[in-house]
């Protein structure tokens, strides 16, 4: 290994490439499939504090600054609580997200809890997608709708 590549291994650890990030991912209990890439792992962020509800197809590519998010704790502002934690227990609420199969999703797009994105989808750059995806479309948008076949 090249010096400069072991330095890099070294800042980055886990993040160093894309499979040393999925690797990670799957021992945290992250569900991803075969033949899925991270172009920029280091400017990505998948939920880890509940990774087994996040569940990646075969043949997914997932761009720099996606954010995939299991959890919502803006609930705690809604109840008008000064903090997520009321006698230790966390207001917020939690969802499954389901990628499916040959799925593009675009620079800084945010994927939010009880979404599933079918096969052969695109979700355009800085989307936010907060509900459903149906398979064989292109999403775009705040919040991401059906733009094209």
């Amino acid at each position: 290994m090249e010096l400069r590549s072991l330095i890099k291994r070294i800042i980055y650890g886990y993040r160093y490439n894309s499979d040393t990030y999925i690797s990670h991912l799957r021992k945290k209990g992250v569900k991803i499939g075969k033949n899925v890439y991270f172009y920029s792992p280091i400017k990505t962020i998948i939920d880890e504090q509940y990774p087994w509800m996040i569940s990646i197809g075969n043949d997914v590519r997932i761009t720099s600054g996606v954010t995939i998010l299991t959890h919502d704790y803006s609930w705690c502002v809604l109840k008008k609580s000064p903090n997520p934690m009321i006698n230790g227990a966390v207001i917020g609420a939690s969802g499954k997200v389901t990628i499916g199969d040959n799925v593009f999703i675009g620079m800084n797009a945010t994927i939010l809890r009880n979404v599933t994105i079918g096969n052969n989808v695109i979700i355009g750059c800085s989307s936010v997608v907060v509900d459903d995806c149906e398979e064989n479309f292109v999403y775009a948008g705040n919040p991401a709708r059906k733009i094209c076949l």
